[in-house]
């Protein structure tokens, strides 16, 4: 479908070293820039829990959530689209919620901006990857940006020293579909299967992306994605109170688990995307002319 796509790999400014805060020589004006208020002032805040102090924590990471977009995915995404290419890519720990804010930001308004959103997966054992998170954040991403397309990096690579069959495959990749992703890049290793068995295992990729293709993605359901919590919670890691955020974590993956198990079809949405939304004779309508039933606040 594409002549040529660029892959790039993830941002990551996680150094779970010991206690930090990312920060650049620019961080003080753009900040009084875009807030109109010292944060040098209120640094102290940025490190301790205190529920007033939210709105530093709120203001900081929206800031690390716009300067990581314009230097890193705007950039790569213009580049690419003046050298006639799509984008596409993921980025890392996906499923971690509470590193979102310190790693890169608002990962559904980042990878919306790809041509291809997508996710990295690395396992493949069925029981994980049917509650996993990370396939629908990327298809989501397209939905909720209108992309026609999501992707994988599909790895065994967590589960390297488990046996999958053939049937065991076919199953996690169709797993994968029904979360909504329609690309697989393979990352997995070459001696997981013969020959023949990975023809076999290309061709039923091959023929479910030619079976979903053009196909619409329609949910009746949206799963808030709880950006502004997520920077009210952020602790540097390594401080006492660094449960807060692995308890966000869970509770999303937990409402995700829930709403899986009740084979809920649905799609994060974050606050740019939800705002767009309208209210017409009592219903949710998104952007793209959707009918919402249920908004799922985790």
């Amino acid at each position: 479908q594409y002549k040529s796509i660029s892959i790039y790999d993830r941002p990551d400014l996680d150094i779970p070293s010991y206690p930090y805060i990312p920060w650049a020589d620019d961080i003080e004006k753009e900040f009084f820039d875009l807030y109109k208020y010292n944060i040098t002032e209120f640094l102290p805040e940025l490190f301790e829990q205190p529920r007033e102090n939210d709105r530093y924590r709120i203001d900081f990471y929206g800031l690390i959530d716009k300067m990581v977009r314009d230097a890193y995915i705007n950039q790569m995404h213009d580049y690419t689209a003046s050298q006639g290419m799509k984008l596409g890519g993921h980025y890392l720990r996906e499923e971690e919620f509470d590193r979102h804010p310190v790693m890169y930001g608002d990962i559904l308004s980042h990878i919306g901006r790809m041509d291809i959103p997508g996710c990295d997966v690395l396992f493949s054992d069925i029981n994980e990857l049917r509650n996993s998170a990370a396939c629908i954040l990327a298809s989501s991403a397209a939905h909720i940006y209108q992309k026609p397309n999501a992707m994988i990096e599909a790895s065994n690579m967590l589960d390297e020293n488990q046996q999958f069959s053939l049937s065991d495959m076919r199953l996690a990749i169709s797993t994968m579909f029904v979360h909504g992703i329609d690309v697989i890049t393979s990352y997995y290793d070459e001696n997981i299967f013969s020959d023949e068995e990975r023809r076999k295992f290309t061709q039923y990729v091959s023929n479910l992306s030619a079976l979903t293709a053009g196909g619409k993605n329609k949910v009746n359901t949206l799963l808030y994605y709880p950006f502004s919590q997520l920077c009210a919670a952020k602790q540097p890691e390594g401080t006492v109170t660094q449960e807060l955020d692995e308890y966000d974590t869970f509770n999303i993956q937990k409402t995700v688990r829930r709403l899986l198990e009740h084979q809920m079809c649905f799609d994060f949405i974050n606050d740019e995307k939800l705002l767009s939304c309208k209210i017409k004779k009592g219903k949710l309508v998104t952007e793209y002319g959707e009918e919402i039933t249920d908004i799922v606040f985790p």
